[in-house]
């Protein structure tokens, strides 16, 4: 699931893209790829869960990886703000 997460968001954050955006673009591709939705739903079966509970949980599973993924890029462009850094 994981890299299909990380393959999923290469097309639309990038070092060259990232902008507000893009994060919602790909928020909004993610709520509709059904690649995803498949890949979850045949994780998510094992244990039972009804469809409410595994849309829920996949939405917060994209939410907080594309956050993850802002971020790493962030500091690869050295744009994450330094505590303790006099201007």
């Amino acid at each position: 699931m994981i890299v299909i997460l990380h393959d999923f968001t290469e097309n639309y954050v990038t070092p060259a893209t990232l902008n507000e955006q893009s994060v919602i673009e790909c928020l909004k591709n993610m709520s509709e790829s059904k690649t995803l939705r498949n890949a979850w739903k045949a994780i998510s079966t094992i244990k039972n869960f009804s469809e409410e509970v595994q849309v829920a949980v996949l939405e917060r599973i994209c939410t907080m990886f594309l956050k993850s993924k802002q971020q790493i890029i962030r500091e690869k462009l050295n744009l994450k703000p330094q505590k303790g850094r006099e201007h």
